[in-house]
This record gives structure tokens, C-alpha cells and sequence, in this order.
């Protein structure tokens, strides 16, 4: 084992140092050096800050490090950074531009965002012309603190930065309000905290055996510049001086004199302990966290000898945190919009001797779950955990991202350190050392005992007092089970925990009437037969113990959850799934008698028996096997454990999440195999339609899938302005009246309908919702020919002319994949939404396409580059092309200008506008063919429009009346969507009038019902193609009569561009061809309905001529 020192400030045991094993001091490794222009500094992670701030000063140079002198390089920019630039820099770690580490597996590798060149002109390491790409580690790195290597050289970016105010001020408890006003004043919406320029860390302390008259009041600032009294700061400096104790502010002729005047307060010669807490910067919240520490700290701990204890606010603001996602962005990833400014607090304690650690440790510990208890009760608590602030017992990770970061932090690790060296490598047997078990016993079958032998010493030399039996045990063998259970007996006086872990996989068999029975067989006798075993000759123990945790786990498999898919094999999930039910039988069975029996997931460790599991697979084992150690050991230790006792688990979850949710957990009996399964949230008074005494729910369900639009025209006729639930396959859609508050005030995200994490479905970006507002709305025989096909063919090559020019819409590659895009996407969200959500990251790269989607993107990045990269080879007075691409890259901002995100922007504009636009033309000539009287009537209005403008320009499309009536028409009849508006509302929603929709509802707006509705469409079943002609509703307009396009801001932004160019589509077949059915064929074909698709009958053949040419 070994640990590596940076500049070792952190005095907290164990944070720079371990009893057992080999220390790493990094103070050799003190680079100082400056690139060419001196915007780049090389520092070397074994200094402390003001070994740095000395040397910049003397250049008028600063970087964002720490704002402690005594604080060392490598903890600071690995953790975060909180810094006094941070307001105008982010987190320093932001600034890092560069890592120099050495990794795992020995290799030396400078760490960047993507390529470098030339990086650093006077540092050999940086001069390569071109490195790889380690983007993934060049973000873990920024917050992922030293899981991935060690860090020998940091390249930050430098800043020009001579004279600031500042320094350090402190006040007796007198000026408390005075003191808290300034403080809330500088946190409020506007004031200081929003000047980027300005810094403070504030915070009050306590000497608890000197009694309330220790109370003192701190604060230390600092702003660039001359100015000695900036507005910024002005509540602190308005503080009487008669209240002053300590004042060291002034205007420095460098800002390097402030961190130096913090030297005196560095205490190093105390025991420590620093703990995180934060939340939104709200008065209320800086009172609760003052007074929990302060007057607590008086009552509860005025016995320890030396003490002094600190509540500190350290502000984070929101313009930080944007600063923060810039680039790459970091692993800290806090949300500028959901988190805001907030305060990352700390409660600091120092103290003289040893033996008042449990004292001080219980009672911060405690003050820090007041606060957190507090400031929830307000909706004002921050889960946000900053590592570098952290106690060892806090799980600042599990924060990172709101919990998005851990999971990519993992993979990062596994690819960068697939043996797992640098991470503590313990098996179940070690964990139950390292917690002090008295006594352990390690069986295996005969053919592991060399393994058995090496893991029976190392939980020795864990754990010497332990006594550590090992022994033969073949599971599928009763006799075998039984003898064991006679060792166990009569070594030791009684038995706390008995854990079985089993597996046998064989060969991949995914169906039923596929592989060998005899695997089948072994699978039973391994994962099924062997626990049942240990069960029956173990359990006598447990029984016996008295007064002590008696508890029986089986490491078990989320394969117990799968019927179907890639990884489905058929013997290993049925065993699996019989032994979680054998799980729940002892615990209903014994659970009077204190044992508690639990199924636990692993997480995905890699065995032996995983590692031979499809390749693809086996990049995604990320978890050590000490997790699920822990986990067991957290099992056996819980007080109050018989709600776990039959459950099955997983050892990767949030423990703290899971015992949050207790009361959910057992009201409603879950995480167990039965007759029931976790129900949709329906919204009392709601009805169903098409359920009642003679038709049930699942076959309602079944009738939703071929008849949708009859089942929505019958909801809409009984339910008329009110809200109703149409059944589906996947639960039960709510459909909300298009006057619903909330189409307008919820903010939607598009990606859970499209399961766009898989699919890459509905993104987040912007970018291309602002160009299509700003720029794309603004700028012989007869032939029998099926059309459907065709036509998607035909939309596909004109959008791509529009959207990437020429170029673009005569690439067979991309308009293949433009096409094919939206069909994989549209097939792969439907089958992840079949999957349970906790296996869908594993499930979902097995499905092919998946796999087809990430070669649609490949595509679009190897045909759209070239194209970029030609354009910006265009010198000023070429004439840039007038397209979408175009006016995507003279509209992108900061990480929008990555060639390979346009490229992925553009993928997904087919996903909007091909399909879509292709199915409107489809169905109106299956119309005209039926009604061939309009073809006339448009033709005619086609010469007068082009006999006054000559071409089909915008202003001309804006003419054509009768044409966007008739298309408006086919659209009322055949839309594309029954439902527009569909979402999925992802936070319970109270609307206006009290109506309540659960969380994970989804939401739509019957628009095809509407449009069929008499009291806005009369004689809504004749079919009026100048209907609309009378009245010029647009067929691109967006209101309460006609939502096909939705409405209001969530209205499509490109539904203009799409009827200018459905109507030039038109245009050019009405002008050159005539077509009908052919002979015999005298009905319309129907549309085929998939849910709530209609789509244009693909089968259907319609007969073309060309036209002589007439105008």
C-alpha cells in the first residue's frame, strides 16, 4: 500500500500519510517555469502555494490556486480549487490547461483536452507536435482528485495581476449583526458575490472553554486594483472599527501580500478536523449553520482542552459555475441554473489531545446533520460535497454532478487502471478483517485453494487478533456444506453472518430450446442447489446466536431480472432468480427469530466468470470487488435491520438514498420478486379511456397499439376540456385540454421522451432552435411508382441542400444516414423503454442499433468536417456559403464550435425535419388523387403567383392561399402525431387551479381529436380543402385550434421552413406531372397506424406523366 504527499498541508490523520505501507513525498518535484509568452506557468505539485505566489509576483503574474500560503499545489488543483479569482476563473482546477502524471501501468503521458502543440515552448514534456487524446482523463482530473495517477506537473494558464486591496479583518461578537448584514448583503442577487473581481471567506469562531466571550468574527478579502474601499466589499468596511480586534487591510502594491498575511493563522500543531456542508446563500441557512456550531460548541464540548471551532462561509457563485462549464467543463459539474449561488460552508474544529477525538468527532458530525436536517426543512440544503473540505466519513463523489460525475469518474478509472493498483483491492473476507471480526472462515472449492491461502493471509495481516480458518467446500454437495458447518461449530461459540457466493455461467445460451440441458443442470446445482445448501445446515447457527446480528447473504446477480436480451442466458438468470426467492423464504420463515436474509448485486466486478462474457461487455466491469465487501459488512452492522431482511440489493447504491427512502420501501413491500410490480401514480377523478366492466386495463393497452386515434377521438368527445389518461403498452398517457397552464410554464426536457441518453435523441443544445428562429424562417407514359419511399428520399437531399448545402445533399453516405438516423433512434427508444431504467446502461449497447446510431454519427463527423474545414480556409472576401451549417458556426458559442458537435447537431436536424415533412406531400397527393378537383385549383394558383413574381421565392410561397388550405386539410385528417406535446414530466407538477401530476407522467395534447372537434371545425368529417383559404390559418400556425406543430414557445422552430418546403415539393410535381390512382384503384389507401404515428401506406402506388411544359 503506499500514499502520495503533495505539499502536505491537510493535518487531518490520514490525509497525506498511512501507518502501513510506503509514502510518496512529492517535494523534489518543484518545477517553476513560465512558455514563451508567459501565459502558461509549469508548477510542480510538491510546492505549497506561496512558493508559487512568490515567484509570479515578482512577474506581475498570478494563477487561481489556493488562498491559504501553507496550502499545497496538488491537493487544491486535484480537488477543485476555491480560490481568490475564482469568481472571474472558476474553480482552479478550471485553469489547469495540461497534467504531466504517470499512470497505472507506468506509462509518463501529458494529460490535455484533446491535442497540443507546442504547448510550452521551455518544457521539453510539452513539445510534442501531436498527443494523444486523454479528454476523458483530462476532465476526471478536474475534481476527480488522485484516482487516476500520480500528477507530476500542472500547466495553468497565468494572468496579469499587480497591486489589490485586501487582507484580513476580525471583530469581537459585539459586531455580530452588523457582521451578518454585511455578510448577507454581500451574498444577496447583486451584491458582492456577483462581482467577479471580489473574494471573501468569512466565518465566525469559538474558543468553547473560554466561554461566549471567545466569540470572534473574521473575515479575509481581496479585490485587484488601487481602490481601497470597492463597493463590493463596503458592508464589511462599514463595521465600526470600534468593533475591530485584528485589521490588515490595505492596498498592496502586490496581491501576493494577502495570502502572505495568512501565514500567522496557520496552525499545524493541533489535531484537525474540517467538515463540508453547503447550501443555496439564503440568511436564514448563514444563521442555522452559525448558531448550530457556535452555541452548540458552547454547551456540548466546553471540557476540550485547547478548542477552537470555526464556521466558515466560503461563497460560490452562479457566474462561477458557468465559468466552470466551459470547455470540457469539470468533474464537479455543478449546474449554474439549478445550483445558483450557494455557500460551500465548513465547520473547522482544533484541538490539543487525543483523547477529546470522539468528543469533538460526534459532535460536528451531529451539528453537520442539524444543518442539513435544517436548511432541507427550508428547501434551502445543497447536497454538494467539496472534496477538499471533506471529513474522511463524507462521500463527496457521490455529489459530484448531482450524481452524474461518479459513473463517468468510474469508467475513467477502469480504462486508465484496469488492474485496479491504485484503488485499496479488497475481497469480502478482507472487508470483515479491516471491520474486526473475531473470527473468520474461508471455504472454496478445492481448485481455488492457492487463491484461498493468499486471501486468508491477507485478512490475517489485516486483522492479527483474527482467527482466520480456511477450508474445502463444494457447494453442490450436501455432505460437503454439512461438514462445514460442523468446522464452524466447533471453532467458534456462535455465528454472526454466513455469506454464499456462487456462480456458474457456461456457455451463452439465450433460448430456451438452445445450449446444453447439462449446463442448465450445473447452473441449478451451483447458483440454486449451493445456497440452499449453506441455508440448511447454516441456519441452525444463526438460530443459536443470541443477542447478536444473525444474518445470511447470498451474493446474487441483476441477471435474477432478466427474461430476454444480449446477456439473457437462460441458466444462469432463471438459478439466479430461484435463489432470490429462496432469499425471501428465509426470511419470512426466520424472520421471528432475528435472522435476516438478503440478496445482494455485487456491481459489475470482474471475475473470473464475467471476464469471459462477451467482449463488449467487459469494458463496463468497473466495480472492486471491496465494494460489495463493504456493502455486506454495512449488511451485518445496521441496527435495526429486519425492513432490509428479504430484499434484493445492490451494493452500488447510495446507502444514505436507500435509507432515505425506508418508509417508501416498506409501505409498498419493494425490491422483492411477487405477484405485482411497482404502479403508475394515477391522479384521482381521472378516467381511463376505453376501460369499464366488460373491457380491462391490459386490454385496453392492446387495442392502443392498431387503435389510437379512435381511442383519443373517443376521449376527446366524452371528456371535452378536461384531462384524461389514454392507455398504452407503456403506462398510461395523461392528455391535457390545449388551454393546460402547463404547456407554457413547465420547462420540458425532450431527452426522456427519446430516451435520448441511448438514442442521442432530443438534445439539450440550443443552438439549432435559435438558427432555425433566426435565420432558416427568415431566408411521355404514365409511371406506376410506389411514393413513400421516394419521397423521404427526396425531403432527405432537399433539407440537406438547405442544411449543409450542394455538397451535403448529393453524399449518398449522408443522406443514407440522415434517413436511417430518426428509424434506429425512433426503434432503439421503444426497446430501452421496455427495459427495467437500472439495467438500461447495460442493455441498451447490446441492441443493434445502438451500434448503427454511433456509425450514423461516424458518418455525419467524416462528411460534415471536410466541409467545415473547407469553409474556414475561405479568405474574408470569398463569399461563405448561405446555408443552415453555415449559420450554425457564425451562431455557436464556446463549445458549440466543436466541429464534431456541429456534426452531431446536423444528424439530428434530419431526425426533425425528414420524416416529418416527408409523410405531409405523401398524404396530400393520396388526397389529390381521391379529390383530383384541387389539382386544377392549385395549378391555377401556381401560374397567377408566378406570373406576378416569376419565381417561387419567399414572398411568392406567402401567396399561395389554397395551397397551405389544402395541406392543412390533409394534415387535420392524416396527421403524422395523434399526440402533440408529448412529454414526460419529470418533477411533480401543482398547476394553477391545484391540479396535481405526478412525477414520471407522461403528458400530452390529443391533437388530431382536436382538429376533428365541431365546435372549431365545422362538418369536421367532410374534408374542405379551401377550408382554411377562408379564414388564412397558416398550416404552419400554432394555437388552441391547431396544435400539430405544438404551441407557443415549445412550437416547432422549424415548421415555417417545412412548409415552404412541402409547398415547393408540390409545387414542382403540379407544374410538371400529372398523377392519380391507377385504374381501379378508387379509395383513399389508409394510413397505418403504429400507436400514435399515422403513417402514409407504404404499399400504395400512384401513376405519374410528365407535363408539358406550360409556363
Amino acid at each position: 500500500m503506499f500514499a502520495v504527499r503533495s505539499g502536505g498541508h491537510m493535518p487531518v490523520p490520514g490525509a497525506q500519510s498511512l501507518d502501513n505501507g510506503v509514502m510518496i513525498s512529492m517535494s523534489k518535484f518543484n518545477t517553476q517555469t513560465l512558455n514563451e509568452d508567459r501565459s502558461i506557468a509549469s508548477i510542480g505539485p510538491g510546492q505549497r502555494w506561496i512558493d508559487v505566489y512568490d515567484w509570479l509576483g515578482k512577474e506581475n503574474l498570478a494563477v487561481n490556486g489556493g488562498r491559504y500560503p501553507s496550502v499545497g499545489v496538488g491537493g487544491v488543483l486535484l480537488g477543485g480549487g476555491i480560490g481568490y479569482f475564482s469568481g472571474s476563473r472558476g474553480w482552479s482546477c478550471d485553469d489547469v490547461v495540461a497534467y504531466e502524471m504517470v499512470l497505472a501501468d507506468g506509462r509518463i503521458v501529458n494529460v490535455t483536452a484533446g491535442e497540443a502543440n507546442n504547448l510550452n515552448s521551455n518544457d521539453s514534456s510539452m513539445n510534442s507536435s501531436k498527443m494523444p487524446d486523454f479528454s476523458d482523463l483530462f476532465w476526471a482530473l478536474k475534481g476527480g482528485h488522485n484516482n487516476f495517477g500520480i500528477v507530476t506537473r500542472f500547466h495553468m494558464r497565468t494572468f496579469p495581476m499587480g497591486s489589490a486591496f485586501g487582507g484580513f479583518t476580525s471583530w469581537s461578537g459585539s459586531a455580530q449583526a452588523k457582521f451578518f448584514d454585511a455578510l448577507n448583503t454581500y451574498m444577496a442577487p447583486g451584491g458582492g458575490v456577483d462581482d467577479p473581481n471580489s473574494a471573501i471567506n468569512a466565518f465566525a469562531s469559538i474558543v468553547p472553554e473560554n466561554g461566549s466571550a471567545s466569540y470572534t468574527l473574521a473575515n479575509v478579502a481581496l479585490y485587484p486594483g488601487d481602490n481601497p474601499n470597492p463597493k463590493a466589499l463596503k458592508g464589511f468596511s462599514a463595521i465600526p472599527s470600534s468593533f475591530q480586534i485584528t485589521a490588515e487591510n490595505s492596498v498592496y502594491d502586490s496581491w501576493t501580500q494577502v495570502p502572505k498575511l495568512l501565514s500567522a493563522y496557520s496552525n499545524r500543531g493541533t489535531r484537525n478536523l474540517f467538515w463540508t456542508i453547503a447550501y443555496k446563500s439564503d440568511p436564514r441557512a448563514i444563521s442555522i449553520h452559525n448558531t448550530t456550531v457556535i452555541d452548540g460548541a458552547l454547551q456540548e464540548l466546553s471540557q476540550v482542552r485547547g478548542l477552537t471551532i470555526y464556521a466558515t462561509w466560503q461563497p460560490i457563485s452562479k457566474g462561477w459555475l458557468e465559468i466552470s462549464q466551459r470547455g470540457v467543463g469539470d468533474a464537479l459539474a455543478l449546474d449554474p441554473e439549478v445550483d445558483g449561488t450557494f455557500i460551500a460552508g465548513m465547520i473547522t474544529s482544533m484541538w490539543e489531545d487525543e483523547k477529546d477525538d470522539s468528543a469533538v468527532y460526534s459532535f460536528v458530525e451531529n451539528a453537520a446533520r442539524k444543518i442539513q436536517t435544517e436548511t432541507e426543512k427550508l428547501g434551502l440544503f445543497n447536497p454538494f460535497v467539496y472534496l477538499n473540505d471533506a471529513a474522511k466519513t463524507q462521500k463527496p463523489y457521490e455529489s459530484l454532478g448531482h450524481g452524474k460525475s461518479l459513473p463517468k469518474l468510474r469508467r475513467i478509472r477502469q480504462k486508465y487502471d484496469p488492474e485496479g493498483f491504485l484503488q485499496k483491492y479488497l475481497h469480502h473476507v478482507y472487508a470483515y478483517a479491516a471491520a474486526g471480526a473475531c473470527g473468520i472462515v474461508i471455504a472454496s472449492r478445492s481448485s481455488s485453494q492457492g487463491l484461498l491461502s493468499s486471501v486468508a493471509s491477507k485478512a490475517q495481516s489485516l486483522n492479527p487478533r483474527a482467527t482466520v480458518i480456511t477450508a474445502t467446500c463444494d457447494l453442490t454437495s450436501s455432505s460437503s456444506v454439512a461438514s462445514l458447518a460442523r468446522i464452524v461449530d466447533a471453532a467458534f461459540p456462535h455465528l454472526d453472518a454466513a455469506i454464499v457466493n456462487s456462480g456458474f455461467s457456461g456457455p451463452m445460451t439465450l433460448h430456451v430450446d438452445d445450449g446444453d440441458p447439462a449446463d442448465f443442470k450445473s447452473s441449478a446445482e451451483i447458483n440454486y442447489l449451493g445456497p440452499y445448501h449453506a441455508a440448511h445446515w447454516f441456519l441452525p447457527l444463526l438460530k443459536r446466536t443470541n443477542g447478536r446480528a444473525k444474518t445470511f447473504i447470498a451474493v446474487s446477480a441483476l441477471a435474477a431480472l432478466l427474461t430476454s436480451g444480449p446477456i439473457a442466458n437462460v441458466g444462469y438468470c432463471v438459478s439466479k432468480m430461484a435463489q432470490v426467492r429462496l432469499i425471501e423464504m428465509i426470511a419470512e420463515q426466520y424472520g421471528n427469530e432475528g435472522v435476516s436474509a438478503v440478496a445482494v448485486h455485487p456491481g459489475a466486478v470482474r471475475t473470473e466468470m464475467a471476464a469471459a462474457a462477451p467482449p463488449e461487455f467487459v469494458p463496463y466491469l468497473i466495480d472492486s470487488p471491496e465494494l460489495c465487501g463493504g456493502f455486506c459488512v454495512w449488511l451485518c452492522a445496521e441496527k435495526n435491520r429486519s425492513w432490509i431482511s428479504g430484499r434484493f440489493l445492490c451494493a452500488n447504491w447510495d446507502v444514505e438514498e436507500m435509507l432515505a427512502k425506508k418508509d417508501e420501501i416498506v409501505a409498498k413491500d419493494l425490491l422483492k420478486f411477487k405477484m405485482s410490480a411497482a404502479k403508475q401514480e394515477y391522479i384521482p377523478g381521472v378516467p381511463i379511456v376505453g376501460v369499464d366492466k366488460h373491457t380491462t386495463l391490459i386490454d385496453a393497452r392492446r387495442k392502443f397499439r392498431k387503435h389510437a386515434k379512435e381511442m383519443l377521438l373517443e376521449g376527446y368527445a366524452i371528456y371535452k376540456g378536461q384531462p384524461f389518461y389514454i392507455p398504452s403498452p407503456l403506462g398510461e398517457r395523461l392528455m391535457l385540454p390545449p388551454n393546460s397552464p402547463i404547456l407554457q410554464s413547465i420547462r420540458i426536457d425532450r431527452t426522456e421522451m427519446f430516451e435520448g441518453k441511448y438514442t442521442t435523441m432530443g438534445d439539450r443544445s440550443t443552438l439549432h432552435p435559435r438558427v432555425a428562429k433566426t435565420h432558416l424562417n427568415a431566408n411521355l407514359d404514365w409511371t406506376e411508382v410506389k411514393i413513400a419511399d421516394p419521397f423521404v428520399t427526396i425531403v432527405a437531399r432537399v433539407s440537406s441542400r438547405m442544411f449543409g448545402g450542394l455538397q451535403l445533399s448529393r453524399d449518398e453516405k449522408w443522406v443514407s444516414s440522415a434517413i436511417d438516423f430518426a428509424t434506429d433512434g425512433f426503434l432503439l427508444a421503444q426497446k430501452i423503454k421496455a427495459v427495467p431504467r437500472i439495467l438500461r446502461p447495460i442493455i441498451a449497447r447490446f441492441f443493434a442499433e445502438w451500434k448503427k446510431i454511433s456509425q450514423h454519427h461516424e458518418t455525419a463527423r467524416n462528411v460534415i468536417t471536410p466541409i467545415l474545414q473547407a469553409r474556414d480556409r475561405l479568405t474574408e472576401i470569398e463569399e461563405k456559403p448561405r446555408d443552415f451549417l453555415q449559420w450554425m458556426v457564425e451562431e455557436a458559442r464556446g463549445d458549440e464550435k466543436d466541429m464534431r458537435f456541429l456534426s452531431k447537431i446536423q444528424l439530428k436536424l434530419s431526425f426533425a425535419a425528414i420524416h416529418t415533412s416527408a409523410a405531409a406531400p405523401v398524404q396530400l397527393i393520396y388526397d389529390l388523387c381521391v379529390m383530383p378537383e384541387y389539382i386544377e385549383t392549385l395549378r391555377s394558383e401556381l401560374y397567377e403567383v408566378l406570373r406576378e413574381y416569376g419565381i417561387l421565392n419567399k414572398q411568392a410561397l406567402t401567396k399561395l392561399d389554397k395551397m397551405d388550405s389544402v395541406m392543412k386539410e390533409s394534415q387535420r385528417f392524416n396527421p403524422l402525431l395523434l399526440i402533440t406535446f408529448e412529454r414526460i414530466i419529470t418533477k411533480r407538477t401543482i398547476l394553477s387551479d391545484g391540479f396535481t401530476i405526478p412525477k414520471n407522467t407522461t403528458i400530452g395534447v390529443p391533437a388530431q381529436a382536436l382538429s376533428m372537434d365541431p365546435d372549431l371545425y365545422p362538418n369536421p368529417g367532410k374534408f374542405d380543402g379551401l377550408r382554411f383559404a377562408k379564414t388564412r390559418d397558416q398550416y404552419a400556425a400554432s394555437n388552441l385550434r391547431s396544435m400539430a406543430f405544438g404551441y407557443g414557445r415549445h412550437a416547432c422552430p422549424g415548421r415555417f421552413f417545412a412548409s415552404n418546403e412541402i409547398k415547393m415539393i408540390m409545387a414542382y410535381l403540379l407544374l410538371n406531372y400529372d398523377f392519380k390512382f391507377p385504374e381501379g384503384k378508387e379509395s383513399r389507401p389508409l394510413s397505418t397506424a403504429v400507436e400514435t404515428q399515422l403513417l402514409p401506406n407504404e404499399e400504395a402506388t400512384v401513376c405519374f406523366k410528365r407535363r408539358p411544359q406550360n409556363i
